[in-house]
């Protein structure tokens, strides 16, 4: 019987076990899996890029925690579009602060939803723009509470629409302090009387 020949070994830069063990645990931009930013140390985040962050896969972004949102240089929350923020858990969510919302986009925080909002720290609220504001769904305007409406600035409370406001907890405008009640639409305030 004949016998098959043996496959050559490979050669030794390719069998290296450094090799594997740099592309395990730094994989390209283009290689960050959901699977592989889950076992990142929250060191890492911060080194992204906004072009970084935008060339991800929404399975990776679903892959961030609160401690790696947390770790990202806000310069690099710009880089966000509105199918990654959809993507992010609400417990992500909970990472962002005021400096990081203000450099996102007003499109990539227009796929803010119900349960992230409720998520987001009331600090955080604070780095909502007059944009930002214009794009939020009224929808998600219902997670809204009352320490989360006192961090909006008056300049984003007169830039709420009367389907955004009506769409606020009722329980929410107990927050509201007396600069931003005068900031409120007349439209909305003649609504109420």
């Amino acid at each position: 019987t004949p016998t098959s020949p043996l496959p050559a070994p490979l050669p030794e830069p390719l069998s290296s076990p450094s090799l594997t063990t740099t592309l395990t645990l730094e994989p390209t931009t283009t290689d960050r899996r959901s699977d592989h930013l889950s076992k990142v140390s929250s060191a890492k985040p911060e080194k992204f890029t906004s072009a970084e962050i935008n060339n991800l896969e929404q399975k990776a972004i679903a892959g961030f925690n609160a401690e790696q949102i947390d770790a990202l240089k806000p310069k690099a929350i710009a880089g966000f579009n509105a199918e990654q923020i959809d993507a992010l858990k609400p417990k992500a969510i909970a990472g962002f602060n005021a400096e990081q919302i203000a450099k996102a986009t007003a499109s990539a925080l227009s796929a803010l939803n119900k349960k992230q909002i409720k998520k987001m720290a009331p600090e955080a609220i604070a780095g909502l723009t007059k944009n930002h504001i214009i794009a939020i769904n009224p929808k998600a305007l219902k997670a809204i509470n009352a320490e989360h409406i006192s961090n909006l600035s008056t300049s984003v409370i007169r830039k709420m629409d009367n389907e955004q406001l009506e769409a606020l907890p009722v329980e929410s405008f107990a927050g509201l302090g007396s600069e931003q009640v005068k900031k409120l639409p007349k439209s909305f305030l003649n609504d109420i009387n």
